[in-house]
């Protein structure tokens, strides 16, 4: 009988997992198929205005088919939101979209969320895969989500990625859980003077005591999450649910 994550990944995908890293750049896969290098991300954080029962949500949820269809017309995917459920205010919604880096139209794209007049605040991240998400992979509709942020010395990031690469087999064996993407955002002004990167790590769980029985791995991925942790800076986590565009 084929195990859960046989089932959750498929054949493509665990190939992906099973190769070799010599970068942290998913270009390192090689072959002729689409890889992750191939696609670029951004991760939309939204600050909603507050208002007396849930207008602001409502009037910014009512605007995303608008959104979703102004984002395929510039050469996009809008894979979908991310709501909170715990680690986030009731006004925060993500949205995550994802370009091939022949895509046109994007800034305008992502301004149509920036600019929505239930907007209070935008953090934009823009995002370039690692090892996963592989081109055919989405985020699942079940359970739920973590989305941890890692601050890393930019030097160590490819030792941070191979040692989730090799964790991650063990973890998923172990946990109903499942890494969508380790991700790597672009630098801004702060991180480049610092000398570090941001790190965007997704992972769905099949509920949240799931989770909490997963801060207890075996040895296998402990000892290499010790080390990851050992390499973080900083760290941050929230759960939410993923809402896929229809």
């Amino acid at each position: 009988m084929a195990n859960r994550r046989q089932i959750l990944i498929g054949a493509s995908s665990l190939v992906a997992v099973s190769a070799p890293l010599t970068s942290y750049a998913a270009s390192s896969l090689g072959g002729s198929q689409p890889n992750a290098s191939d696609y670029i991300y951004d991760y939309v954080f939204v600050d909603l205005k507050p208002a007396e029962r849930g207008a602001s949500q409502k009037a910014f949820l009512g605007a995303l088919p608008g959104i979703v269809a102004a984002v395929r017309a510039a050469g996009g995917e809008a894979l979908g939101y991310f709501t909170p459920l715990i680690g986030w205010s009731s006004q925060n919604i993500a949205v995550l979209l994802r370009w091939t880096r022949e895509a046109s139209g994007r800034e305008p794209a992502v301004r149509a969320i920036e600019t929505h007049p239930a907007v209070r605040k935008v953090e934009r991240a823009r995002l370039a895969a690692t090892i996963r998400p592989a081109p055919a992979d989405l985020p699942l509709t079940t359970g739920i989500y973590t989305h941890r942020w890692f601050e890393v010395k930019t030097p160590d990031v490819p030792e941070f990625v191979d040692l989730s690469n090799r964790a991650w087999p063990a973890f998923e064996r172990e946990f109903a859980s499942r890494v969508f993407g380790l991700f790597r955002a672009s630098p801004d002004a702060g991180d480049s003077s610092r000398g570090i990167t941001r790190m965007l790590l997704n992972t769905q769980y099949d509920s949240h005591a799931v989770w909490e029985d997963s801060r207890r791995p075996s040895s296998e991925p402990a000892n290499l999450f010790q080390r990851r942790g050992e390499l973080t800076i900083t760290t941050r986590v929230a759960s939410l649910r993923f809402n896929r565009f229809a």
